[in-house]
């Protein structure tokens, strides 16, 4: 039912707001956490090892090889409480997420993340409340959060409902509206981090994460509205097991029949998703690292400063998704690759500033350069989405956040043990490994850039008629027979 707010002639339905709000509200206490939780480490790892005043003096030079040890020890943990999230979130994308997307409820897959998240920052309320306690008992949230999906979770879902609600030729506006809330809220997440914690303590600010957490969950389950899949009866699988050979199943008939119908189309695809892991190994490291990063010599960052640059970082990017993109987009008709190709060059530029500087000054500059990064996110995903029927969407989402969860393993593993091989030689190296990670994505885009035609409509990029086309040896739902066009003056597939 539609909710009309009037002002003066124009009138606007609140009902048009759905996700959006969830999104900023999550991903608002995503990026608080990640600063907060990693100097909770660092914190317990070092009164783990050390005296309380050897703690308070690693700023200290005559300290070094003792604030070395606890840089290991803490990018050591890091990569444990990754792991213990990111591979349970691997499966449960896989075999859940994206299944219940398109055969249960549309809605579920919100709620499901948030009630893990939620408790994931009790737990480590009631670690920082027992400091003395060990830091293994971190991982524990970290578990049940990736047992719910976790943020990957919360990401694919909000997306396939985005991309299933959205017409075609605004949905990369439309996705780039809530990627432009994650930029913003991580801009307004990483700056009060800083600021609240320098002046407040742990406990107040995981006490502050559940509440906002659970606002977001009383928003989701009251205001958004539930989209149930068409789904035949007969079909619907009556126990756990069956749906989850049936999901599996399904998955591999989207593949397949995607493969069968276009080749090329499955590859525009998987090239899409390989950039899209690419560009999430650097921004998960980047993350990983940069606390660790700034609290070594010569920066010696406070949290507040480290909150500065990343509320910097994350809201131009933000607001060049809100402004620049859609000019580029409406006013310029720019193609989707074009987009892409854009950001990975700031983000290239970006991570050499970074890595090279040796100035607040210089990585501040890295994360102003940086202002496109994250036309990619948008733009792949719009190309990716538009590729699949609206009953697939769930599928495609699942499949996407599964590689993103193995691309954030793959970067806990190569950004924290890099760093910690590296610290001595060169603290800055990691950056400039992920410059080279993303000079790779924007080769391949570019790849798909120079095979799609724009002057050609979607049904001209099918392979040619005189190839052989393999029938599957599975029968198919008549609707997944079909799939959507490319509009090339948009530049979607």
């Amino acid at each position: 039912m539609a909710i009309y707010v009037s002002c003066g002639r124009h009138s606007f339905d609140l009902k048009r707001i759905t996700v959006e709000p969830l999104m900023f509200l999550y991903m608002f206490t995503t990026f608080f956490n990640i600063l907060t939780l990693q100097d909770l480490v660092f914190q317990k790892v070092c009164y783990d090892k050390y005296d309380t005043y050897t703690c308070k003096q690693l700023h200290n030079t005559s300290y070094k090889n003792v604030e070395d040890d606890v840089q290991k020890a803490t990018s050591r943990w890091i990569l444990y409480i990754n792991v213990a999230m990111g591979i349970p979130a691997l499966f449960v994308l896989l075999f859940f997420m994206g299944p219940i997307c398109d055969r249960v409820s549309r809605k579920l897959p919100l709620i499901i993340p948030l009630i893990g998240s939620l408790l994931s920052t009790v737990n480590n309320l009631v670690n920082s409340v027992y400091m003395s306690a060990p830091v293994g008992y971190l991982l524990i949230g970290s578990a049940i959060n990736g047992l719910t999906g976790g943020y990957l979770a919360m990401i694919m879902a909000i997306f396939s409902y985005i991309s299933y609600i959205s017409s075609p030729e605004y949905k990369t506006i439309k996705l780039g509206i809530t990627e432009a809330m994650t930029f913003l809220s991580g801009a307004l997440g990483t700056l009060l981090s800083g600021v609240i914690l320098d002046s407040t303590s742990f406990v107040f600010v995981f006490g502050l994460l559940a509440g906002i957490l659970l606002l977001a969950l009383v928003y989701t389950i009251f205001w958004v509205d539930d989209i149930k899949p068409s789904i035949d009866p007969q079909h619907e699988p009556a126990v756990l097991k069956t749906f989850v050979t049936e999901s599996v199943k399904e998955t591999w008939v989207f593949v397949y029949q995607t493969w069968k119908n276009s080749r090329r189309k499955l590859s525009y695809i998987a090239v899409s998703c390989v950039v899209l892991m690419l560009l999430m190994v650097t921004l998960v490291g980047q993350a990983d690292i940069m606390l660790l990063y700034t609290k070594y010599e010569p920066f010696d960052w406070s949290q507040t400063t480290l909150g500065m640059f990343n509320a910097v970082e994350t809201f131009l990017r933000g607001l060049a998704v809100l402004t620049v993109l859609p000019i580029l987009k409406r006013i310029y008709h720019q193609r989707d690759t074009i987009l892409a190709l854009i950001g990975l060059v700031s983000k290239i530029v970006s991570l050499l500033l970074i890595g090279i500087g040796k100035y607040t000054w210089i990585v501040f500059l890295g994360a102003v350069v940086g202002v496109f990064q994250g036309f990619p996110s948008a733009a792949l995903r719009s190309i990716m989405s538009s590729s699949v029927q609206q009953n697939e969407q769930g599928k495609l989402f699942s499949i996407i956040g599964a590689l993103e969860a193995v691309a954030t393993l793959c970067a806990t593993l190569i950004f924290n043990n890099l760093y910690s091989a590296t610290l001595t030689f060169y603290s800055g190296f990691p950056f400039f490994v992920g410059a080279v990670v993303i000079a790779v994505g924007f080769f391949l885009t570019l790849w798909v850039h120079r095979k799609i035609d724009p002057k050609q409509r979607y049904h001209t990029l099918e392979e040619p008629h005189d190839e052989e086309v393999v029938e599957p040896a599975v029968e198919v739902q008549p609707q997944s027979q079909t799939m959507n066009h490319i509009n090339p003056e948009d530049g979607n597939i």
